[in-house]
Order: C-alpha cells, then structure tokens, then sequence
C-alpha cells in the first residue's frame, strides 16, 4: 500500500513526545521525531544552487532524488500513514512539500502559549536565564522561532489544517486523538492512556544524552495536565517578551 503523508508543526515542549506516544498505539500510524526529512530537502536544494548543478542542470535527473525522499527514507518503517513532525509550514519547506510530496498537504498544528513552552524549558533543565534564554529560544531562525513562523504561514495561507492545544492533549487525549485520526482518516483503535511506554519507533528512542537535560521523557502511570506556573521559572521582563512574541493566537 502506497504511504501517506502528513505534517506536525509543533511548538517545542508543546507534547509533541507525548502525542507520539498515543498515536503510534496504532500501529497502521507513525509519528515521527523532529524529522530531519526537511534538512534533507533543504541541502539538495543547495545543491542544485551551486555551480556544479548549474553547470550542467539535469532536472529530470535530480527530481528523481527530491520526488523520492519520503518513500526512501519511511521505506522500513511499517506504517501506512506517516505524520512527519517538522518545520513544515516556514514557506520554504511547504514549497519542498507541494512540489515534492503532495499538493494538498494536511497540518496538524500542536500549540502550547510560547511562555508555558520556556518555563517548561527551564523546569527540565534548561540553564539559560532572562536575555541570553530569550536570544537562544526566539529569534525568527532559532527552534522557537521556526516553529512559529510555521504555524502562523499554515494559518495565514489557510492551509488545511487542525489545531490542537496542549491543554487539549492532556486533558482530553481520547477525544484529541480521535480528532486527528478523523483529519487523517483512519479508524480509531482504543488508546492506552496509562502505562505508557516512552516513544520509540523502529525500536529507537531519544537520545537524550546529547541534550543538556532530559526533554523527551514521558510520565508514563497516567496523563495529567497541571498548569504551570511561569513566574516560577521566568522573570517578569521575559515573561513580558515572551508575550509579545506570542502572536500566533491573532491569527487562529
């Protein structure tokens, strides 16, 4: 059976690990990690920049590569529909999309209040504070940064797309997992919402240790929402900022 695809643009600590861990209990769905799919795209398409390619532009050559990424790349995993979670909405990597995958893609947006998701950076681990924490995590090419742009380019070009909070996702993960399962669809299978297991895919799991702190670790006896309190963790100026820099919400 020919595989599907679909696209994740998640904000970072949004429970983009934990949605993952409820999706892929069916096994004829697979969400990814951050893909690295889009890096891949983005390379060849230096390449096809640079002088060699210029010098001799075989584009029928070179599509064959770019067309064939997805099916080369999700070749071994078992899935039917693969949900690539990336920085898919930036115009650029929805470009590599319609020309190279689909010309009708389907998002689906996870959002969680820019702040919550620094606060929730500090309380894992994260040891940057006030300036130096708002340098590494909101300009417009940082993570943080992508991932907005993303979300607020599949808004504004009203792409189709379903939002989904992270409010939503631990509150109500029944009810949140059938929604995407519709927007894709696929048949609902019952989902285990205790004792879960960490994500995993193809038996491979995060690698944490190359991080400065454990960001992908799940609570696996049961799925509780409990609202964080960003003062806690955040001066009241980045507080402020991080507001501010939160306009996602305006377009929605």
């Amino acid at each position: 059976m020919k595989k599907q695809y679909y696209f994740l643009s998640g904000l970072p600590r949004a429970g983009n690990t934990l949605l993952g861990s409820l999706i892929n209990q069916n096994p004829n769905v697979c969400l990814t990690a951050h893909s690295v799919v889009a890096d891949i795209l983005w390379e060849l398409e230096l390449i096809k920049k640079g002088q060699t390619f210029l010098n001799f532009p075989d584009s029928k050559s070179f599509e064959n590569v770019t067309k064939n990424v997805f099916k080369n790349y999700f070749s071994k995993n078992q899935a039917n529909k693969i949900i690539d979670r990336g920085h898919w909405g930036t115009p650029a990597n929805m470009e590599q999309v319609k020309k190279n995958v689909t010309k009708n893609p389907k998002f689906i947006i996870l959002y969680r209040p820019i702040v919550e998701c620094l606060a929730s950076f500090v309380k894992v681990g994260e040891p940057l504070r006030g300036r130096e924490l708002l340098e590494h995590y909101l300009p417009d090419d940082s993570f943080m940064g992508m991932a907005r742009m993303a979300i607020k380019n599949i808004i504004v070009q009203e792409e189709d797309y379903i939002f989904v909070t992270y409010k939503d996702l631990a509150t109500q993960p029944v009810d949140t997992i059938k929604k995407i399962f519709e927007f894709i669809e696929e048949d609902y299978i019952p989902i285990q919402t205790t004792g879960l297991k960490q994500m995993q895919i193809n038996n491979i799991a995060y690698d944490d240790s190359v991080l400065t702190y454990e960001a992908h670790t799940i609570t696996t006896d049961s799925i509780q929402y409990e609202q964080i309190k960003v003062e806690d963790y955040l001066s009241e100026w980045v507080i402020e900022e991080a507001i501010k820099f939160d306009t996602i919400m305006d377009y929605v």
